[in-house]
């Protein structure tokens, strides 16, 4: 089992209604990556480790800073497109915290035309 992190992305402002999330923003320009895994176990296990609480959970994932995005890859964590990413958040979400098999995102991600927009930074 694995956790996962998209590439950092900047954020519209103006799609921000939470205030907390725009003073952390504004604190990193409005850049953000998102962190999800395999079952909610290990996403919430993970998410301690990186010294996030789980009032920040938004059930599938969490939005991360530039810095816990780059804390959690240190840690072990797996960078993915974004793409992938949003398909394994969700697989999470319709699961209810079970998540698939490896296996079987595998499956609906090879059965999706490629996205070249959406390539992992080397």
């Amino acid at each position: 089992m694995s956790v996962y992190v998209d590439p950092v992305f900047q954020w519209c402002l103006e799609a921000t209604k939470d205030g907390q999330a725009r003073r952390v923003g504004a604190r990193n320009r409005h850049r953000w990556s998102h962190m999800t895994a395999d079952t909610s176990m290990e996403l919430e296990s993970f998410a301690r480790r990186l010294g996030l609480r789980p009032e920040w959970s938004q059930l599938n994932h969490y939005d991360l800073t530039p810095g816990k995005r780059d804390l959690a890859v240190r840690m072990g964590a797996v960078e993915v497109t974004a793409r992938e990413l949003a398909i394994r958040a969700q697989v999470l979400r319709r699961t209810r915290g079970i998540g698939a098999t490896p296996e079987s995102v595998r499956v609906v991600l090879d059965s999706l035309p490629p996205d070249p927009i959406d390539e992992v930074e080397p």
